[in-house]
């Protein structure tokens, strides 16, 4: 038990860097990640985060000197991990988010070392943790700004493709009318999650279109807006 514990930042650094580590990569090739249950995920996580943290505690256990350096790291990746659920809407994510950042701390106070290096982590977290209060005030400043609502869609003849029409609301800016077309089953599952190919717009028109647009597919390539062709590229 005790050779388990004692690896507890090394092992928790990796796995609390699983979400960002795929959803920057989902970025850069123009995917979306999708993390497999969510909340559930992230509550189990953070339920191995705090059993780990109190053996250690329990079992007076030091980390081995990498370990040492990574209890000094684990606080920054766990504050950049919450940068990645800033848009959760359910409660639980929130506290598993705060509990895991507890959890960090304590580790980070009583294990850390060498202290320079520990010195250098502790003003990344804090910078991190600042950045993130900016973009939750931002964020609850501009809530429903920019929100979007699938008005109607239609699937290709070859089920291949489903095109939306979305209402994009921009509060007292109005907002505009997209059409989008979204894959079907362009999908790479990787255990924890999945990579989603994201959708591509197609055409953007004033706000209120939607409520007299026709669209239609010709063919599984070809879809019709206003009896305008649109060439989807596969």
């Amino acid at each position: 038990m005790k050779k388990i514990v004692v690896y507890t930042p090394i092992l928790f650094s990796a796995v609390f860097l699983l979400v960002p580590v795929c959803s920057v990569a989902a970025f850069i090739f123009g995917c979306d990640f999708h993390l497999y249950h969510g909340s559930i995920t992230v509550l189990v996580m953070t339920a191995l985060l705090v059993a780990a943290t109190a053996g250690m505690h329990w079992l007076n256990v030091q980390p081995k000197t990498c370990g040492k350096a990574f209890a000094a790291l684990i606080l920054p990746v766990l504050v950049f991990h919450a940068f990645f659920f800033l848009l959760a809407a359910d409660w639980l994510t929130f506290v598993c988010i705060a509990v895991s950042l507890g959890c960090g701390v304590v580790i980070f106070v009583q294990y850390a070392n060498p202290r320079p290096w520990k010195i250098a982590c502790g003003i990344a977290a804090t910078l991190l943790v600042l950045l993130l209060a900016f973009v939750l005030l931002v964020t609850s400043l501009l809530q429903g700004f920019g929100s979007r609502t699938v008005v109607k869609t239609a699937a290709s003849s070859g089920q291949a493709y489903e095109a939306r029409v979305l209402d994009a609301n921009e509060g007292a800016l109005g907002g505009h009318t997209i059409v989008e077309v979204q894959q079907r089953n362009a999908v790479i599952p990787i255990g924890i999650g999945q990579f989603v190919k994201q959708p591509v717009c197609v055409y953007t028109g004033q706000w209120g279109e939607s409520d007299h647009m026709a669209i239609h597919w010709e063919n599984d390539r070809v879809l019709v807006i206003n009896g305008v062709p649109y060439q989807i590229e596969p």
